[in-house]
Protein backbone atom coordinates (compact mmCIF):
# COMPACT_ATOMS: atom_id res chain seq x y z
CA UNK A 1 0.00 0.00 0.00
CA UNK A 2 1.69 3.57 -0.99
CA UNK A 3 2.44 6.31 1.22
CA UNK A 4 0.55 9.08 1.51
CA UNK A 5 2.27 12.33 0.27
CA UNK A 6 1.74 14.09 3.41
CA UNK A 7 3.47 11.16 5.05
CA UNK A 8 6.68 11.78 3.12
CA UNK A 9 7.30 14.49 5.78
CA UNK A 10 7.44 12.43 9.01
CA UNK A 11 9.65 9.38 7.36
CA UNK A 12 13.31 9.64 7.05
CA UNK A 13 12.76 7.26 3.99
CA UNK A 14 10.89 9.07 2.23
CA UNK A 15 11.45 12.72 2.27
CA UNK A 16 10.67 15.51 -0.38
CA UNK A 17 13.78 17.44 -1.64
CA UNK A 18 13.60 20.91 -0.17
CA UNK A 19 12.68 22.86 -2.94
CA UNK A 20 14.43 25.77 -1.65
CA UNK A 21 17.97 23.81 -2.09
CA UNK A 22 16.72 23.35 -6.08
CA UNK A 23 16.16 26.69 -6.53
CA UNK A 24 19.86 27.50 -4.83
CA UNK A 25 21.21 24.67 -7.43
CA UNK A 26 19.77 25.99 -10.34
CA UNK A 27 20.40 29.67 -9.57
CA UNK A 28 24.36 28.19 -8.55
CA UNK A 29 23.90 26.70 -12.28
CA UNK A 30 22.79 29.97 -13.69
CA UNK A 31 25.51 31.86 -12.35
CA UNK A 32 28.41 29.46 -13.20
CA UNK A 33 26.97 29.17 -16.85
CA UNK A 34 26.74 33.52 -17.38
CA UNK A 35 30.64 33.58 -16.07
CA UNK A 36 31.08 31.04 -18.37
CA UNK A 37 29.73 33.10 -21.57
CA UNK A 38 30.95 36.23 -19.86
CA UNK A 39 34.81 34.43 -20.06
CA UNK A 40 33.65 33.12 -23.80
CA UNK A 41 33.09 36.84 -24.60
CA UNK A 42 35.75 38.39 -23.67
CA UNK A 43 38.40 36.32 -24.98
CA UNK A 44 35.94 36.03 -28.20
CA UNK A 45 34.64 39.86 -28.11
CA UNK A 46 33.02 39.58 -31.77
CA UNK A 47 31.65 36.38 -31.76
CA UNK A 48 27.97 35.72 -31.70
CA UNK A 49 25.82 33.09 -31.83
CA UNK A 50 22.29 30.99 -31.36
CA UNK A 51 21.24 29.86 -27.93
CA UNK A 52 21.85 26.52 -29.22
CA UNK A 53 25.46 27.39 -30.56
CA UNK A 54 26.38 29.12 -26.86
CA UNK A 55 25.54 26.04 -25.36
CA UNK A 56 26.66 23.04 -28.07
CA UNK A 57 29.83 25.58 -28.96
CA UNK A 58 30.82 28.51 -26.53
CA UNK A 59 30.11 26.77 -23.27
CA UNK A 60 31.59 23.13 -24.13
CA UNK A 61 34.58 25.09 -25.11
CA UNK A 62 34.68 26.85 -22.31
CA UNK A 63 33.89 23.74 -20.22
CA UNK A 64 36.73 22.24 -21.81
CA UNK A 65 39.51 24.91 -21.54
CA UNK A 66 38.98 25.27 -17.40
CA UNK A 67 39.25 21.39 -17.20
CA UNK A 68 42.12 21.50 -18.79
CA UNK A 69 44.00 23.59 -15.93
CA UNK A 70 42.40 20.45 -13.66
CA UNK A 71 43.99 18.00 -15.66
CA UNK A 72 47.12 19.69 -15.84
CA UNK A 73 47.30 19.57 -12.04
CA UNK A 74 46.14 16.25 -11.49
CA UNK A 75 49.01 15.12 -14.55
CA UNK A 76 51.94 17.03 -12.58
CA UNK A 77 50.63 15.70 -9.24
CA UNK A 78 51.18 12.18 -10.29
CA UNK A 79 54.32 12.62 -12.30
CA UNK A 80 55.36 14.19 -8.45
CA UNK A 81 53.83 10.30 -7.16
CA UNK A 82 55.51 8.35 -9.22
CA UNK A 83 52.43 6.86 -10.90
CA UNK A 84 53.05 8.22 -14.74
CA UNK A 85 55.45 9.66 -17.00
CA UNK A 86 55.69 12.28 -19.40
CA UNK A 87 57.10 11.07 -22.92
CA UNK A 88 58.51 13.70 -25.47
CA UNK A 89 57.01 11.94 -28.44
CA UNK A 90 58.17 15.29 -30.63
CA UNK A 91 54.47 16.50 -31.56
CA UNK A 92 53.56 19.74 -31.94
CA UNK A 93 50.75 19.15 -29.52
CA UNK A 94 53.21 18.50 -26.68
CA UNK A 95 53.99 15.52 -24.14
CA UNK A 96 51.98 12.46 -23.93
CA UNK A 97 51.84 10.65 -20.48
CA UNK A 98 51.33 7.00 -19.82
CA UNK A 99 51.99 4.77 -16.41
CA UNK A 100 55.32 3.94 -15.45
CA UNK A 101 56.37 0.60 -15.68
CA UNK A 102 59.35 -1.53 -14.50
CA UNK A 103 61.92 0.27 -11.49
CA UNK A 104 60.87 3.59 -11.03
CA UNK A 105 64.15 4.57 -11.09
CA UNK A 106 65.73 4.09 -14.29
CA UNK A 107 62.07 5.19 -16.03
CA UNK A 108 61.86 9.38 -16.22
Amino acid sequence: MPIPAWHAFCSPFGRIPNKASGMREQERRIRETARAIEQYLLQHPRAADSLEGIAGWWLARQRIENELEVVRAALLRLADEGVIVEVDAGRAAGPIYRLRRGDRATEG
